[in-house]
């Protein structure tokens, strides 16, 4: 997790608040200050992002 939050840093993102508790999952709440909504993705690369990236590319292959 270290690694992540770093990573994060550096395209701007802050650790703000840790949440957690005995059996419950950590939460980790990030901030970001940003001057338009390019900005918010910024070296964030999701799912969503590599299917469109890559539309059509899988679709003749069968699982």
């Amino acid at each position: 997790m270290v690694q992540a939050l770093n990573y994060l840093t550096d395209y701007g993102w802050e650790l703000d608040e840790v949440q957690n508790s005995y059996d419950n999952p950590t939460y980790w709440i990030l901030v970001k200050e940003v001057n338009s909504e390019a900005e918010i993705t910024e070296g964030i690369y999701t799912r969503r992002m590599y299917k469109d990236e890559h539309k059509g590319l899988y679709d003749d292959q069968t699982e």
